[in-house]
């Protein structure tokens, strides 16, 4: 094998050796991110509007929707809550993962969790 031949393969080798440390990295993150608590802000309707670009009349729409997968709009008490407003933390993860229900019900129940809420049968 001539040098350059040599070089290839150790370039080739690095870089398969630098995949394993970029998976291992996202593996190490994500599992910090499970263990990471989830802050609870609330935010006022009009705080809501301003910050995510909807009006307050869409954010009521979103309380109430029924998507055409099945599936429900936000929780009451998880979500949203009467005359307090808006679980920003829940809401903008919402936001990312609307439509894999799973990863935000898995979220949802760690913030229950975190609260003191997460009901009986669904502790782990």
């Amino acid at each position: 094998m001539n040098n350059f031949e040599e070089l290839i393969a150790r370039l080739d080798r690095m870089e398969l050796q630098l995949g394993r440390i970029q998976l291992q990295q996202q593996e190490i993150l994500a599992a910090r991110q499970a263990e990471a608590p989830i802050p609870t802000q609330w935010l006022k309707p009009q705080a809501a509007s301003v910050e995510w670009s909807l009006s307050e009349s869409t954010l009521r729409k979103y309380r109430y929707k029924q998507w055409t997968d099945g599936s429900y709009g936000w929780i009451k008490g998880i979500h949203w809550k009467a005359r307090i407003g808006y679980n920003r933390a829940i809401v903008e993860h919402w936001f990312t993962y609307r439509h894999d229900h799973k990863t935000h019900q898995d979220y949802i129940n760690r913030w229950l969790k975190a609260t003191n809420q997460l009901p009986k049968n669904l502790t782990s």
